[in-house]
């Protein structure tokens, strides 16, 4: 594998919210500078699946 300075499409995120939007959940970030993001998917257990 090659080093590149190029990043990601970032498409794998967008999909990932995508399917959680679909199956009623939410997806939460945090940031921090220098530091990184942390991220977390919500879903409720007193929803029905669409």
């Amino acid at each position: 594998m090659e080093n590149s300075e190029i990043e990601g499409t970032e498409i794998g995120l967008t999909l990932t919210l995508r399917m959680v939007e679909l199956m009623g959940g939410k997806l939460e970030v945090e940031s921090k500078q220098n530091v990184g993001s942390t991220f977390g998917i919500i879903f409720s257990l007193n929803k029905e699946y669409p």
